[in-house]
């Protein structure tokens, strides 16, 4: 079961490993649950599209059907609780489409987003740009570093407070060389890197 921060609006998004056409999504919500809420799409390039929204969320198990839209990141977007300051509580996050059921492990592995996360960039190798997600269980500052093969650091990509949930950021090695590269996150007291590959 997977808790968001108290209070503020939430938001949890998800890589669909490909551009898509999603036409259902299905929650099902733990104790706590989005009433008011949105279904956000959008592609590579980041252009956005909102595909869905209620202000009238029942809880226990929402399928939605008859969406329609083309992208590859999929964001559920909740606003502020005004009745009670309590964290929404998510158990599965399931996206249907054209390509068949995109979900991860159950749905999407809320579990997961209980600790601090570092994914593996997309694509990897690249040229020249990649996609690097990571994920933080509460809010925090988070700072988001590419180093070469000497340990020098050739860019920053995040340096900021961010919320909880899942965030994508792309990395654009268009100016610097083939070859490999190092990304660190930190942020909690945690520090994680992984390995890319740029070839040109």
């Amino acid at each position: 079961e997977w808790k968001s921060g108290a209070g503020n609006s939430q938001s949890v998004s998800i890589d669909l490993g490909k551009t898509i056409t999603v036409n259902k999504v299905v929650l099902n919500w733990g104790r706590v649950y989005g009433t008011r809420f949105y279904l956000i799409l959008s592609s590579d390039s980041g252009v956005a599209n909102t595909i869905y929204g209620t202000d009238a969320g029942d809880g226990g198990i929402d399928e939605i059907v008859g969406l329609s839209g083309n992208g590859r990141y999929l964001k559920l977007f909740c606003l502020k609780n005004n009745s009670v300051d309590l964290p929404y509580e998510l158990n599965e996050f399931e996206v249907y489409g054209t390509q068949g059921v995109s979900f991860i492990g159950n749905g999407i592995d809320v579990m997961s987003l209980s600790r601090y996360v570092l994914e593996q960039n997309y694509p990897n190798p690249f040229n020249p740009s990649t996609v690097i997600n990571y994920q933080l269980p509460a809010d925090g500052y988070v700072t988001l570093k590419v180093y070469d093969v000497l340990g020098r650091e050739v860019t920053s990509l995040v340096n900021a407070r961010m919320t909880s949930g899942t965030h994508s950021v792309k990395f654009d090695g268009s100016k610097f060389a083939n070859g490999f590269y190092f990304y660190c996150l930190s942020s909690g007291g945690n520090v994680m890197t992984k390995k890319m590959l740029m070839v040109k």
